[in-house]
């Protein structure tokens, strides 16, 4: 009550004698409880609620004090509860519309509010036929105390939230605030903890009448503004913390980058799924184009459906767009902004239909700026099939593949973990030529097992490769033709001599992956 009567307008300050005021009542109030403890014992206390007249100089003096008291609040709660309730008729907050327009209307040219004094009136003597003082006194005291504290808490959130549109008058630090809140709901329970649920759920239930009746400036957004406030502060904290990565601890921080969002789906789903629990994911539609009043709109159209696409599929990744001349400098540029999680982008990822070969070379134009930047660099070449059944996840490694294994190997352990792949298997297999050794699967075997990675041993496979009979397409064609994902890796340096050939290839295969390692990433810690 204290703090809602202090105001300051346009700078001036408090009246001292308001301030006085409301400083010599907290001194007299606390003097009165001290008085009582040390002169009644709490036993009088509570069943004489006129006891204080027994140590006061004069005794009628406090049956005279405390119905002066009640007048002055009765008069006070009467003139100004009608003025509230014919308010909240006004906002809409009432479930029917009769309701609210018979609170809110009111007699005369100021409106007087007739209807919502008449509302009191009925509300007053249905709470004073109680006969009860205490039980009144028990209702009151909680809607108070929630009034209160709601009022501190909103003050606290405020302080966090940061919203330049929050200019109070008058300032006050925000653990003060915190500390009132938490004061007021601690007392409302240890008063009457059931009179302190009732007077929640009607508090609850006023506010989502309210923001019903207005949709601007609800809670959310002061919610929103405080958990933005947090999520800067700790993005800023872990860029400070990651000076050095551990190669233990890498999660995938993937940046997909497509011109077809909307029409191919692919790249999206997956990278939801590799996004989904375990790490964080970046999708940008790119708008090919100089940046003019058209391309903005294209983009501004393009990122509203890229939104209600995440809504739907219930991806937990971001969206945006981006607007350059070419797929070489879009990529120039997402490839050096920061990932949204604090943590930088460790991983690009791009993709390709299996009937539209001729985007590759883009694709290999982008490759390059991701290798000078140390990204792991994904290449998705998708089919009709949109990865079938998920059901089976095939690793190829061949003996230039071992700089790939450890990133291929967790991303397949990172997608069977999203729902849509819980039934899924992943199958390793090593193709050696007749020189090639088998040291190689006991290798495999103890990082598996080391790494704790869902791959059963029998699915850990020895495939021979006769180059003389079969070339590598056809080999793991006949293998994998019926997977719903096959993951492989590649060498930079060679696909840009073929021109990519070897990303083109393979169309005997549904989904594939294509994978180039630019970290160190380690599945398990070194044994000491």
């Amino acid at each position: 009550m204290v703090s809602l009567a202090i105001s300051r307008i346009r700078g001036a300050r408090f009246p001292l004698g308001t301030l006085a005021a409301a400083a010599v009542g907290m001194v007299i109030y606390v003097l009165v409880v001290i008085k009582l403890v040390y002169s009644l014992p709490p036993e009088e206390l509570a069943a004489d609620q006129l006891a204080m007249s027994r140590i006061a100089l004069w005794g009628p003096i406090i049956p005279i004090g405390l119905g002066a008291a009640t007048l002055s609040s009765a008069i006070g709660s009467i003139l100004i509860a009608p003025r509230t309730l014919q308010a909240l008729a006004g906002d809409k907050t009432f479930p029917t519309g009769m309701v609210n327009r018979f609170l809110s209307s009111g007699r005369g040219p100021v409106n007087e509010p007739l209807n919502a004094t008449l509302a009191t009136s009925v509300i007053v003597i249905v709470f004073v036929s109680a006969g009860s003082v205490n039980f009144v006194a028990q209702i009151i005291s909680m809607f108070f105390m929630i009034t209160y504290g709601t009022l501190c808490l909103v003050s606290f959130l405020e302080h966090f939230a940061g919203n330049p549109s929050y200019r109070p008058t008058f300032r006050s630090k925000w653990y003060w605030s915190l500390i009132g809140s938490i004061a007021c709901f601690v007392m409302m329970f240890q008063m009457a903890p059931v009179y302190a649920l009732v007077a929640v759920v009607v508090m609850t239930a006023i506010y989502m009448s309210l923001k019903r009746g207005k949709q601007e400036g609800d809670l959310s957004a002061m919610l929103k503004g405080a958990l933005f406030q947090l999520t800067r502060k700790l993005q800023i904290l872990i860029q400070r913390k990651q000076v050095h990565s551990i190669p233990q601890n890498w999660r995938p921080s993937f940046i997909a980058i497509s011109a077809s969002s909307v029409t191919r789906l692919a790249p999206f789903d997956l990278l939801r799924w590799i996004a989904s629990y375990y790490g964080f994911g970046s999708y940008i539609h790119f708008v090919k184009g100089k940046l003019n009043k058209q391309t903005q709109d294209e983009a501004k159209q393009r990122l509203e459906q890229l939104i209600r696409l995440g809504s739907a599929s219930r991806a937990e990744i971001y969206v945006d767009t981006i607007i350059s001349p070419s797929f070489r400098t879009a990529v120039a540029q997402i490839v050096q902004i920061p990932g949204i999680s604090g943590m930088e982008n460790n991983s690009i990822l791009f993709e390709f239909p299996q009937d539209q070969p001729e985007l590759v070379d883009d694709i290999i134009d982008g490759c390059q700026f991701a290798a000078i930047t140390d990204l792991n660099i994904c290449i998705l070449r998708s089919s009709e099939r949109h990865f079938g059944y998920k059901r089976d996840i095939h690793i190829w490694l061949t003996q230039g593949d071992y700089r790939n294994a450890n990133l291929m190997i967790i991303l397949a352990y990172i997608i069977i973990g999203h729902d849509e792949w819980k039934d899924c298997e992943i199958s390793l297999f090593v193709a050696v030529t007749d020189g090639d050794s088998s040291g190689q699967l006991p290798q495999l075997n103890k990082l598996i097992d080391e790494g704790r990675i869902p791959i059963s041993r029998k699915n850990v496979r020895r495939s021979p490769w006769k180059k003389d009979t079969a070339s590598f397409e056809d080999f793991v064609t006949q293998s994998s033709g019926q997977a719903d994902l096959v993951i492989m890796g590649f060498s930079l340096q060679k696909l840009t001599q073929e021109e990519g050939v070897f990303i083109k290839g393979f169309t005997g295969l549904s989904d594939v992956l294509f994978v180039r390692a630019g970290q160190r990433i380690v599945i398990s810690e070194p044994t000491q």
